[in-house]
């Protein structure tokens, strides 16, 4: 007993020398869960907590521990515990520590005497965990669809922010569907539902958070399969097989690639609406994205067939091309699936029929031809009659070449052969209507000049045709000369001798579009085949043109005239001056005697300084120079011209004074004076005066004088 005391008094004596050392290493190694000491006896103990550190939650606890190392002896209720705050951290007997506020308190171990102190440690008191949540409350994971569908991450989250315990601890309730590592990651292991929790590491927080997962067998392969082809308003149900057999959904979902051709409902039935091609796709539900697919074909019914030609004719004796032919079959709808058909012929000694609906006549007469069509579900057939007969081998006309009048008829005719052709009814045509039109019975009516072909064709289709290359020409109905009356002169040179005629057809486009020139009296005027006519001698003729067209023999004619002409024109003055208002006959000699046409033409180069009259009458208007040019009127441009210079009349003297004085006996100055005069109108040809005195002994008038002040005056001297 003595000894046990003894070694329980040595210890605590270690204890308390050793407890200023303690309080550092508690601290300093929070993330220690013991601490380990010597007593004097070398007996080891070991100060133990029950957390990762040593601090402990304002709603939690930490139990403490003192071990003896040896015996593996706690003697934690054989010593004092104390706490130096209280109302931060208490502790019992039992070394239990509970948190009360966020803090920090000293926890003290005592011997039971409480005379030695074993240990001093300082306490953290953090904020403690009010509530947690996890990121999902529900999750599926799928097997057999690669790893990121088979795990998922949970996050821990608790309140307040501040709470000094952020982390948890992770428990799956069936690891046999999933498991959960400390970080919250779930992984997947078999299918079921299990519960993924999470516990907050506060030791004063104890509620826990779930999150239910529900582990499923993923689909890995859906297959379908569909018929060839599909009708349209039909359907076919699809069936898949999806793998493996125990997937754990297998629902799926339809679609179709293109709805306008083919459908498809929830339960995998498909229907038919258009022709065309779709892709149907069948897609697990399970978020495993597997998916399986077939292609559709969707095709139409026959519902009914019909030739396009309901009767067709055949002709022997004009060639393969029109003893064979091929009909055409419609069906309805036009893109039905099945395009063909079984052809039959009611009398193969008539037409025969192949296969792709290609006839052949045999002999004369009629058949019907039978297509059936190949869809099984077509119920009607196409029917054509086919009549063959003997053809048209030749036409011939009794006219190949045919050369007629604009406004005439022609009539053709046409021979067809053989005698025994089952028709010889033929057709009759013109290449230019504007140039002739033809009848049903072949007669031609001649509309404008040209050439055309009229055309006979066999309207047994054989293809025989003959024709007749027709020129219709024009008749001339009259003709028009360029001149109706020459006159040509004699004597003014070789211009005034000759002139040229022209003859214009009508209409134009008469063939015969020459004519032929004569003259009536050629020792008058004579006349070239172009029509140039050439005076010869004075007189009177009558130059005509005829047609070439026998046909119309009435000529064109021109009444031509040849004079002598003037051949000198001489005036009686060449130079003349005339006052304004004055007048002036100029005379005119025509030479020769013998000049037909002596009249003469009288004009003036400037009428408004002088003015002249048919006569040769002149008058001076204003003040100027005028040329008074006499032309002969025959024609041939004979002249002569008289410059006529036309001045202007003095019509008044104006003096600048009425009244003079002078002075006699006062010296010359009062003996003289001045009288200036002005000239009425300014342009007066004469600006000169002569002077006169009443009274020359009394005042006699100087012989000299001067200009006044005045520009426009004259002044003389007077003494």
């Amino acid at each position: 007993m003595a000894k046990t005391r003894s070694w329980f008094r040595n210890g605590f004596l270690i204890l308390a020398l050793l407890s200023v050392a303690l309080i550092v290493p508690v601290v300093c190694f929070a993330a220690e869960s013991e601490i380990s000491l010597l007593d004097e006896s070398q007996t080891e103990y070991k100060l133990t907590y029950d957390s990762g550190e040593f601090a402990v939650s304002s709603t939690g606890t930490l139990q403490l521990h003192i071990i003896q190392t040896a015996d593996g002896e706690d003697i934690s209720d054989r010593v004092i515990w104390l706490s130096g705050a209280p109302n931060i951290a208490a502790i019992d007997k039992n070394g239990l520590v509970s948190g009360k506020k966020v803090g920090e308190a000293e926890i003290s171990c005592l011997s039971l005497d409480g005379k030695t102190t074993f240990v001093k440690a300082s306490i953290k008191v953090v904020a403690g965990v009010e509530s947690a949540a996890l990121s999902d409350s529900k999750l599926t994971l799928l097997l057999g669809a690669g790893n990121e569908k088979a795990a998922a991450a949970l996050s821990y989250t608790v309140q307040p922010e501040n709470a000094y315990f952020q982390g948890a601890t992770w428990i799956s309730s069936d690891e046999s569907v999933a498991i959960v590592d400390a970080s919250g990651k779930v992984n997947a292991v078999g299918a079921g539902t299990c519960l993924i929790s999470a516990i907050s590491e506060d030791s004063g927080f104890s509620t826990p958070v779930s999150c239910e997962i529900t582990v499923l067998q993923a689909v890995s392969q859906i297959s379908i399969s569909a018929e060839d082809i599909l009708w349209t308003g039909s359907t076919q149900k699809i069936a898949p097989v999806i793998s493996p057999e125990d997937a754990s959904v297998q629902n799926v979902l339809w679609e179709s690639s293109d709805p306008s051709v083919a459908t498809v409902d929830a339960s995998g039935s498909v229907r038919g609406l258009t022709v065309g091609a779709a892709t149907i796709k069948c897609i697990s539900t399970d978020g495993s994205g597997v998916f399986g697919e077939c292609a559709v074909r969707v095709e139409a019914k026959t519902q009914s067939i019909d030739f396009i030609e309901k009767t067709v004719s055949l002709l022997i004796g004009a060639g393969e091309d029109h003893s064979t032919m091929a009909l055409t079959l419609s069906t309805t709808p036009a893109d039905a699936y099945y395009q063909t058909a079984t052809w039959t012929s009611s009398d193969e000694n008539v037409v025969t029929v192949d296969a792709q609906g290609r006839l052949q006549a045999v002999s004369e007469g009629c058949a019907q031809i039978t297509a059936v069509s190949d869809d099984p579900d077509c119920k009607t057939a196409a029917k054509c009659n086919v009549v063959v007969s003997k053809a048209v081998q030749s036409i011939v006309l009794d006219e190949v070449e045919q050369t007629a009048y604009t406004a005439a008829t022609v009539k053709l005719h046409a021979d067809v052969g053989p005698d025994d052709a089952a028709n010889k009814r033929v057709i009759w045509e013109t290449s230019d209507p504007s140039i002739a039109a033809v009848d049903a019975n072949g007669n031609v009516r001649c509309l404008s000049v040209g050439t055309c072909s009229i055309t006979c064709t066999a309207a047994d289709g054989s293809g025989v045709v003959s024709t007749c290359e027709l020129n219709i020409i024009a008749k001339v109905a009259g003709l028009s000369l360029s001149e109706k009356n020459v006159t040509l002169l004699i004597g003014a040179g070789d211009e005034k001798l000759s002139t040229q005629l022209s003859c214009t057809v009508i209409p134009t486009d008469a063939l015969y579009q020459n004519v032929v020139w004569a003259s009536c009296d050629e020792s008058i005027v004579t006349v070239d085949p172009d029509g140039t006519l050439h005076a010869v001698g004075i007189g009177k003729a009558v130059v005509s043109a005829t047609s070439e067209d026998p046909e119309y023999t009435t000529p064109a004619v021109c009444n031509v005239t040849v004079d002598q002409a003037v051949m000198i024109l001489a005036l009686d003055e060449h130079d003349a001056t005339i006052y304004t208002g004055d007048a002036l006959k100029l005379c005119a000699d025509v030479s020769p005697d013998s000049a037909t046409n002596k009249g003469l033409l009288w004009m003036s180069s400037d009428p408004d300084v002088a003015a002249v009259d048919t006569n040769g009458n002149v008058k001076g208007l204003s003040v100027g120079s005028a040329e008074i040019v006499c032309m002969a009127a025959d024609g041939s441009e004979v002249t002569d011209k008289c410059t006529v210079t036309v001045r202007a009349k003095v019509k008044g003297v104006k003096l600048d004074q009425s009244n003079l004085q002078l002075a006699v006996g006062n010296g010359d100055e009062a003996a003289t004076g001045h009288i200036g005069f002005a000239i009425q109108p300014e342009d007066a040809y004469i600006q000169t005066v002569t002077w006169m005195s009443s009274d020359e002994w009394f005042l006699p008038l100087s012989c000299w004088w001067s200009p006044s002040p005045s520009t426009s005056d004259r002044s003389d001297t007077i003494s």
